[in-house]
């Protein structure tokens, strides 16, 4: 187990995924004794391709493509020059639920292998997982190097403190959910149901966790001015189905209502970044719409302080925000009617976050609400550059 956890470290404190296949299929070797060891991964179509090998053929490990299904050993062990696939121990990297690739390792000599070895190796994939689940979509890879410029460009020792810390928090979360992931396969032995119910709990408080120190250093980095901003004349209805296809799945579970007027706002600002506001202002909606109720979103212009601006805005049929509390909701932390909750999966930032994007945009937000008859919050944009 001291081995594993040793891996486990290395692994967290890696920065390139590339880098976290090939250390896990070195240790395979190390760890089993294996002979060889590849790890493959699913692409789209559900054929696999080796992304990291030790002891395997280079021109093996280029070329191997096969479909991830039962004659899957059969070809790998022809490919590895192994005598039949029963000479080979493979263990499935499952992520968020899908099996996603192996990880597949040849005993060295004529050992065949042995329960243990299996167990070693979900073990070591397990951890692999964990770090394939950080960098799921890239956004490890972005995150790290978010952090990387923090420390590099940060204008005061706060926020230097702060990258270090949240570099700190995240590799022991990386360990606690490998040993949850061990604990929930059964291998030191069978949990009851009761106990799966905690373990469950558990990896859902560090992916809670986890976001939430990823909102803290992003709203630090906006504030910090580490954004770097693309602006341009950027039409709004493409944007605004954009998000709604993002935060779909969310919007579905709660069976509510996802609607888009029909716009030809255009507006001068940075579309990732137009796109990131509205994910969280729908994502908000979301939480506090009721089952069964409706998102509106909407693109107008509109005459405010003299000037005319681009106005977004997402409408929701929730229980609305109460006037003493309007002020405050773009605050960091903040929840209407309560301080943000980690347990309840929400880190109060992400309006916070979205209020600065704006601001830097040459826009604000704001929001519309009567008690008892929903909300509606407004990103309001520059429709030209400035002169």
């Amino acid at each position: 187990m001291r081995q594993l956890t040793d891996v486990s470290h290395a692994i967290a404190d890696l920065a390139s995924i590339d880098e976290v296949l090939q250390l896990a299929v070195e240790r395979a070797v190390e760890i089993l004794p294996a002979a060889k060891a590849c790890l493959l991964i699913s692409d789209a179509q559900g054929v696999v391709g080796v992304r990291a090998a030790a002891g395997v053929d280079p021109q093996v490990a280029e070329t191997f493509r096969a479909p991830l299904d039962e004659r899957l050993l059969v070809s790998l062990a022809a490919a590895l020059l192994v005598s039949g696939e029963n000479k080979l121990v493979a263990v499935p990297l499952i992520l968020r639920g899908e099996v996603t690739g192996l990880l597949v390792a040849a005993r060295s000599g004529h050992e065949r292998p042995t329960e243990e070895d299996e167990w070693l190796l979900t073990a070591l994939a397990d951890q692999t997982v964990v770090a394939l689940d950080n960098a799921r979509l890239g956004k490890e890879a972005h995150r790290r190097e978010q952090e990387l410029g923090v420390l590099s460009a940060a204008k005061s020792a706060r926020e230097r403190q702060l990258a270090m810390v949240v570099h700190d928090v995240r590799s022991p979360l990386a360990a606690i959910l490998l040993f949850v992931k061990v604990l929930e396969s059964g291998n030191p032995g069978a949990l009851t149901n009761k106990q799966l119910g905690i373990l469950n709990r558990l990896r859902s408080t560090c992916w809670h966790i986890d976001e939430l120190l990823s909102s803290v250093l992003e709203l630090a980095i906006v504030e910090s001015g580490g954004v770097k901003l693309s602006r341009s004349a950027v039409a709004v209805q493409p944007i605004m189905h954009e998000a709604v296809v993002v935060s779909g799945a969310a919007a579905y579970e709660q069976a509510l209502t996802l609607t888009i007027h029909q716009s030809d706002l255009v507006v001068y600002a940075d579309a990732n970044r137009v796109r990131q506001v509205l994910v969280n202002f729908i994502s908000n909606a979301v939480k506090h719409t009721p089952r069964g109720g409706t998102i509106a979103l909407r693109g107008v212009t509109e005459m405010r302080d003299d000037r005319r601006w681009g106005i977004i805005s997402v409408t929701d049929t929730g229980p609305g925000i109460p006037p003493e509390e309007q002020d405050a909701i773009f605050e960091p932390y903040y929840r209407v009617g309560r301080i943000a909750s980690v347990s309840e999966g929400g880190a109060g930032l992400g309006l916070a976050i979205s209020r600065e994007l704006a601001r830097r945009m040459g826009g604000d937000v704001g929001v519309r609400s009567v008690p008892g008859q929903g909300a509606t919050l407004e990103l309001r944009l520059p429709l030209e550059p400035p002169r």
